[in-house]
């Protein structure tokens, strides 16, 4: 993976600017900021790390920007043996493991950024195995990333997967790519709105973990990116200096941790004009780890924090394409608000499993009835294991070909250290299926390397696996 620096131009409380960026850091390309008053001229200057001529790209375009980043690994195969929707822990790994362990071509499908949710993380790492010191989120999410770029697995940036269809006759579809016959085709939409990608795969692993919920209010989609995000990153704590009153709706553990880093940069210096405003639909401190409530509410008592229990945001504000506040009211009670100047609102609220773009291949999804009964957790995961599944395993989902792992899936722990051993778990369990009941005759295409690799080792390998063309392992 090309290793680049930037410099951004522009006037830096512009929301273009921001929305830059924030996809510089997400993708962990160092950069520094030149202030330029006039708020039309976004540019931004790549220059690749080892030395090179220097690109210069209108930051508007943020297609053009990712494309000249190199961030696209994608060869457009005609199909592939393993597609993986998401990046996070769960979805690196299995990705890694299926190329590594199987030889499997496989491709990623990525919204947003490597890492997922985990990548994002404000606080240290200092709980993962084999770094005792700690580490941002960015940089093991960027490590990941260059892992699995080095093992060939293939990178697809800014799409979404938008619909699942299984193929009546994998035999028929002419695909050449894949050692595997294509059981499903997936839409994919990029999220430029550039137009649609069909891929074929004959295996899918679900890992697109949770989508961010929204508010639901008027004017949240209009500045989306201009003011209104679903998640925070260092460099929005580093830049809060620069705000006057900072917005966070939710009250658990992520929102906690946000509006306390900001509050302390506020502690760095108590004369500036930074503020933060919490907007909490309940009581605070019901949901959080009781160290994040005493924190915040000494950020209270030095006035840093405002905390607005029973309360909701209904509307954001704007001008010039900004946003500029929010209305906001009693829980419930649109008819009687109040406004509020802001610079930026992040909406830290958790998610819901993104499961929607599933329906009708007959996986199980927790519904709203189901938690009601408690019967499950989480509404619109997807269930995995269990005595439906063919194999009874931790990913498998009872549809020939599709696993799910990490947040997506029902009982999922959010760890970053349980989601690992889940994508490794993923790829043994896609071998294992393979396997059973010699799946595998029908599945790979006779004559490639893949069918001799099954054909010499099936017998065996569901009790160990046999790197192709390497040693055997235990699993």
């Amino acid at each position: 993976m090309q290793d680049w620096t930037a410099t951004v131009h522009g006037e830096h409380s512009e929301q273009e600017v921001l929305r830059v960026e924030r996809l510089l850091e997400l993708n962990h390309v160092e950069y520094t900021h030149i202030e330029e008053k006039n708020p039309d001229t976004v540019r931004v200057e790549l220059t690749p790390s080892g030395g090179g001529q220097t690109v210069i790209v209108n930051g508007f375009d943020l297609g053009e920007l990712t494309a000249h980043l190199k961030l696209n690994t994608y060869t457009k195969k005609d199909s592939y043996d393993l597609v993986v929707v998401g990046s996070g822990p769960a979805g690196m790994s299995a990705a890694l493991n299926a190329k590594t362990l199987f030889g499997w071509t496989t491709l990623i499908v990525e919204d947003n950024a490597p890492g997922g949710a985990a990548g994002t993380a404000l606080n240290p790492i200092n709980n993962y195995l084999g770094i005792p010191a700690g580490t941002k989120a960015l940089d093991l999410a960027h490590t990941w990333m260059g892992q699995i770029n080095a093992a060939g697995v293939e990178w697809l940036p800014g799409c979404r997967a938008t619909a699942i269809t299984q193929i009546e006759d994998p035999r028929k579809t002419g695909t050449e790519d894949s050692s595997l016959y294509p059981t499903y085709k997936l839409a994919i939409q990029r999220t430029d709105g550039k137009g649609p990608v069909d891929l074929y795969a004959g295996m899918v692993l679900i890992a697109a973990g949770l989508k961010p919920n929204r508010l639901g209010c008027t004017g949240e989609e209009q500045y989306l990116g201009r003011g209104v995000y679903y998640g925070t990153l260092p460099t929005d704590i580093a830049r809060a200096r620069k705000e006057r009153v900072i917005g966070i709706v939710g009250a658990g553990d992520t929102a906690s941790v946000a509006a306390i880093l900001l509050a302390e940069e506020k502690a760095k210096d108590p004369a500036q004009r930074l503020q933060v405003a919490m907007f909490v639909r309940g009581k605070f401190g019901k949901d959080t780890i009781p160290g994040n409530v005493d924190r915040v509410r000494e950020y209270v008592d030095r006035q840093f924090i405002t905390v607005h229990e029973g309360t909701e945001v209904f509307s954001c504000l704007g001008k010039d394409r900004k946003l500029t506040g929010v209305e906001f009211g009693k829980t419930g009670h649109p008819e009687s608000v109040e406004p509020l100047d802001l610079t930026a609102l992040y909406v830290l609220t958790g998610g819901v499993a993104d499961t929607q773009w599933l329906q009708g291949i007959g996986l199980r999804i927790v519904s709203d009835e189901d938690v009601k009964q408690r019967r499950y957790r989480k509404a619109g995961a997807v269930i995995t294991g269990g005595i439906d599944s063919k194999l009874g395993s931790l990913t498998t989902t009872g549809v020939d070909a599709i696993f799910a792992a990490g947040d997506v899936r029902e009982g999922a722990v959010r760890r970053i250290a349980a989601a690992v051993g889940e994508g490794g778990a993923a790829s043994l369990d896609m071998n294992a299926y393979l396997v059973t009941d010699g799946t595998w005759q029908t599945a790979i295409k006779e004559g490639t390397a893949l069918y001799k690799y099954y054909e010499a080792t099936a017998p065996r390998n569901l009790g160990s696996v046999a790197v192709l063309g390497g040693d055997a392992l235990a699993p």
